[in-house]
């Protein structure tokens, strides 16, 4: 029984472990993505897309390609989704295409609005 109960306890820790690591809440998230395959259906670049989600509050923010130091804005509605489908030039700022240390990386930082 005291064995029953001691595996019991492991899989209830470990169970609430993994829902924390599950939550993407927050404000301030860095992207950045190895060496894709290419020819994918645009051709010769991979197709990439960022998918955010806004929660109970309106947000604005910004999406930041940090190899060009371009940006984008993000204005969304409360409960809502929105796609974005980088382009050409924009996957060329993040893939990286050979080994080593580089800023090819995506910086989103959203802001709720009260």
């Amino acid at each position: 029984m005291k064995i029953k109960c001691i595996h019991f306890t492991i899989l209830f820790l470990l169970s609430i472990i993994s829902v924390w690591a599950q939550n993407t809440n927050g404000t301030d998230f860095w992207v950045t993505f190895g060496k894709n395959p290419m020819g994918s259906k645009s051709g010769e670049y991979p197709d990439i897309r960022i998918r955010i989600v806004s929660d109970d509050q309106p947000i604005m923010g910004t999406i930041t390609f940090t190899n060009s130091n371009t940006t984008r804005l993000i204005n969304m509605p409360a409960y809502s989704v929105a796609n974005f489908d980088l382009t050409t030039v924009e996957v060329l700022d993040v893939c990286n295409m050979e080994e080593g240390k580089n800023n090819k990386s995506i910086h989103m930082r959203a802001t709720p609005l009260r």
